[in-house]
């Protein structure tokens, strides 16, 4: 076998073996963030210090698709992006 074919199916070895690392490494990450996701979710109904029928029709709600998030970060970007188009719209004037 020639060197340069030997070379190649060793980079290959080799690439494919990272893959599998790096895969592994990221199933890893993605089952962590999950974990850190539920944790944050139980730490924020928590903080909604409710009692427990409260509690129960809330996370119904919740399943039911009854309730909607508004964040705040949602609305200040809103709130800029309203006032960028009224300053837009004053100068054109």
């Amino acid at each position: 076998m020639s060197k340069k074919l030997q070379k190649f199916l060793d980079d290959a070895e080799r690439t494919e073996s990272k893959i599998a690392e790096l895969e592994e490494y990221l199933r890893n990450v993605r089952a962590a963030q999950k974990k850190e996701e539920d944790s944050e979710i139980v730490r924020a109904i928590r903080s909604t210090k409710l009692g427990g029928r409260e509690l129960l029709a809330l996370l119904e709600n919740i399943q039911a698709g009854n309730v909607t998030f508004l964040t705040t970060a949602h609305h200040e970007n809103k709130a800029s992006e309203e006032a960028e188009s009224e300053d837009t719209i004053a100068k054109d004037a």
